[in-house]
């Protein structure tokens, strides 16, 4: 019996295993175990939903899925609603009012809004001082104030993270840039190909405006 109950003690530590060794560490070693886990999207793809909000305009929704070179975004803005996909080379963007797909290329190089969004939880331990606000039996909440030797100038001033004490993921992510204000919550790894790749065939009434030539 004693041997039954250690082996289960073993496994329930395994399950727990990758924030546990958190429990006293640093700030800093906690976005830095959570940056280990984000890089796994780039093989399993990372979800999200977002919010932007704009002065006069409002809180924007939307829900954001990325694997590799290719994401897709769905957003909600008034009465306007918009399905976008892109991959390394071309973006679909579908008004859904209007039934019209709108293709264009991409500039190389240049990254795409949502790819900007994505790397504000990159690099949280470069040119911020990092506190830990709370800590609950959950999560840490942490904030990160840019320094002022931070070489961007167009960093975020402050970001306020909760990380779970379960998965080491973001649970919500809270950053100004300049008048917007985007959070990030409900993030998680595992996309498909299927999620993030535009399929015409699923839009066969839609009329197809290609903007490439």
């Amino acid at each position: 019996m004693k041997r039954i109950l250690g082996f289960l003690t073993l496994c329930s530590l395994a399950l727990v295993a990758p924030c546990l060794t958190l429990s006293a560490q640093t700030p800093e070693e906690i976005i830095t175990r959570m940056e280990q886990e984000l890089k796994r999207s780039d093989t399993e793809g990372l979800y999200m939903a977002m919010e932007m909000k704009i002065p006069l305009v409002g809180t924007i929704p939307s829900r954001v899925y990325s694997l590799g070179k290719k994401a897709r975004a769905e957003m909600e803005a008034k009465d306007k609603k918009t399905i976008l996909w892109m991959d390394a080379e071309n973006t679909w963007t579908y008004d859904l009012g209007k039934n019209e797909i709108t293709v264009t290329k991409r500039e190389s190089g240049k990254p795409s809004d949502t790819e900007n969004n994505l790397h504000l939880l990159e690099g949280l331990t470069e040119g911020y001082r990092l506190s830990l606000e709370k800590e609950t039996a959950d999560a840490w909440h942490l904030r990160c104030t840019k320094t002022a030797s931070n070489p961007d100038k167009d960093a975020p001033k402050r970001m306020d993270l909760v990380v779970s004490k379960k998965t080491c993921l973001p649970v919500t992510f809270t950053a100004s840039v300049s008048v917007v204000t985007l959070t990030f919550k409900d993030i998680a790894l595992g996309v498909t190909e299927d999620q993030v790749t535009f399929d015409p065939g699923q839009y066969p009434d839609a009329t197809l405006i290609d903007k490439r030539q």
